[in-house]
């Protein structure tokens, strides 16, 4: 499956722990962002990037342009442009919210740098553009290190996002409990040691390969 086939795929499911829907972006074009709008969107950001316990090795997405209340697919696509004057190209705001992330959050990790670990790209379906950010699986927690304003409220300094489940099926960004906390820290260190030894695995067959085409070739 492409990438395209992919972000079409997605297109048509209903928001869960692992994909978050946006009919616009968090400011409007042309405006400079305020502070609490960048809460906004880096605690809903970061909520994907911690996730869930029960998805630790999958990609996580956050889709602007999409209105989830449309049933029908072609109706839940709505054109989008971010490039304007505060962000001419997704690399200027690409940067822009890495040093976000620097600034509020920090790594349980430190020596693992995770604030780099997305990409954003436009697609265009039924000949229209939206913006797809597609997050990596992370390998440390994010913790928030000074205090965070959104539209409602101010989140305070060690608070931990991740997404949770209404009654209602809807997904909803969660503050951390110290149990469900502990659980995720482990399962994301379970991953962390996973593809360590996966690594050295590809490492060592590497190594080999080279060593035969080396000793072959004198």
């Amino acid at each position: 499956m492409s990438q395209q086939q992919l972000i079409q795929k997605l297109i048509t499911e209903k928001e869960n722990l692992y994909i978050e829907f946006k009919y616009k972006w968090y400011w409007d074009n042309g405006t400079k962002p305020q502070e609490s709008q960048w809460g906004e969107f880096l605690k809903d950001f970061v909520a994907l990037i911690n996730c869930n316990e029960q998805y630790i090795e999958e990609s996580k997405y956050l889709i602007i342009g999409i209105d989830e209340n449309e049933l029908e697919y072609k109706n839940r696509i709505i054109d989008v442009n971010l490039n304007d004057n505060n962000f001419p190209t997704l690399a200027i705001l690409q940067e822009k919210i890495i040093k976000k992330l620097n600034d509020y959050f920090r790594i349980e990790l430190e020596e693992i740098n995770v604030f780099d670990n997305f990409t954003l790209e436009y697609y265009r379906v039924e000949n229209k553009k939206i913006l797809v950010f597609e997050i990596r699986p992370t390998k440390s927690i994010l913790i928030l290190q000074r205090d965070l304003t959104d539209k409602k409220r101010t989140e305070k300094k060690n608070n931990v996002f991740i997404r949770g489940i209404k009654e209602t099926n809807d997904p909803e960004v969660l503050n951390a409990s110290p149990e469900v906390l502990e659980v995720l820290s482990q399962k994301i260190r379970e991953y962390r040691e996973k593809v360590t030894q996966e690594d050295r695995k590809t490492k060592s067959i590497e190594k080999t390969i080279n060593l035969f085409v080396q000793n072959n070739h004198s």
